[in-house]
Parts: structure tokens; C-alpha cells; sequence
């Protein structure tokens, strides 16, 4: 069995299970293509590491590089037993920068800034002042808020391992809900703002 058709049932087999792996299967065939190149037929931890160590694209690092080819190399370990595995912390992980943490008077100011925002009876102004609320108040992704529906509310969970509660989305139950949530009318004709 050729190492493309062993990435090719691996990504099928991981798909199968649920997982996106998209970007994964992009690199992995970037490997494969390198370990076809250096005609070689056998995973090794040399060639795995050589090609995690080349010049990364911008969307990963070599750590990550390598853990995508360990996974890959213990599918193929089931079925080449001279592959070699690579172990885990060969490569330093990726340092992730320090999240700032903004100050109550820095969110204001974010929130009054959107409030300035052009035009001036428009909702765009209303859609960042909530936004930029949304993500001070839970600690919402912009991921996460880009896929929110008009149908969610925010409620209180704690989770079994945290002393802290998170804010969360939760579908709204019944209708009577949505008498709850405030509704305003910003300056200009016929918009309405929940």
C-alpha cells in the first residue's frame, strides 16, 4: 500500500468519525508528497521532523506539522510495522501571545466609539456598540457571535469543574421570553433594534 492511498483512507476514516479535518489533510498530503519526492516509501521520525522543521506555511507551526504526522504515522504503524512514530515534545509547541485583558473604562470607550460610528441613523453603529458588548460581557469568539440566531438568550452556566460561571447561548424556551428583552427604537424610520 502506497502512502497516498494511506492518507486517503486515513482522512476518509477520520472524516467518517466526524471530524473536519480539512486543513490537517492539507498538510498531510503536503508530507506525503515530500516523503514521495525523497522517494521514500517508510515513515521515519528524520523525515517526519525534516519536513515539520521546512519553512511553515503561515497557518501552522512546526509542532503542529508533527503532531498532524504522528497521527497519521500510528494509522500507518497498523499496517508498515518498520513506521516509525514520532514522540510527542520533540518540537517546542507554538507560543501563543499574552491575551490583553481591557479595563472597565477601555470597554466604555470601545462602546462609546462604536456609538460614533457613520451614518448617523443607521444600524451599524447599534450592531458593534451590542457586539463589542456581547464579546466584554461572556467572552464570546467573533466565531461564535457571527453564528448566533435572533432566537438565542443568554443564560448562566456553571460548569461542574469551574468555581466561575460562564455566560452562555441557550435557545429561547417559550414565547412568553420574549417579552423579557428589551426592545429600542433608534432615531430614523422603522428600525427596530431587540
Amino acid at each position: 500500500m502506497t502512502l497516498r492511498s494511506a492518507l486517503e483512507q486515513y482522512l476518509s476514516m477520520r472524516q467518517g468519525l466526524g471530524y473536519k479535518y480539512q486543513q490537517q489533510a492539507r498538510r498531510l498530503a503536503a508530507f506525503v508528497s515530500f516523503m514521495e519526492r525523497n522517494n521514500a516509501a517508510t515513515i521515519t521520525t528524520k523525515l517526519a521532523v525534516a519536513w515539520a522543521t521546512l519553512p511553515a506555511d503561515r497557518h501552522s507551526s512546526c509542532a503542529l506539522r508533527l503532531t498532524d504526522v504522528r497521527g497519521f504515522a500510528r494509522h500507518v504503524a497498523n499496517i508498515d510495522p518498520q513506521t516509525e512514530v514520532p514522540l510527542a515534545g520533540i518540537l517546542p509547541p507554538l507560543k501563543r501571545a499574552k491575551p490583553y485583558i481591557y479595563t472597565d473604562a477601555e470597554i466604555n470607550a470601545q462602546l462609546t466609539a462604536a456609538l460614533t460610528l457613520p451614518p448617523p441613523n443607521g444600524l451599524r453603529r447599534w450592531t458593534y456598540h451590542y457586539l463589542f458588548g456581547l464579546f466584554a460581557v461572556t467572552g464570546i469568539r467573533l466565531s461564535e457571535a457571527m453564528r448566533l440566531r435572533a432566537s438565542l438568550r443568554l443564560v448562566e452556566q456553571k460548569h461542574a469543574l469551574s468555581t466561575r460561571p460562564r455566560n452562555i447561548l441557550r435557545p429561547l424556551d417559550p414565547i412568553v421570553e420574549l417579552r423579557e428583552i428589551p426592545i429600542r427604537k433608534p432615531q430614523g424610520p422603522n428600525r427596530w433594534i431587540l
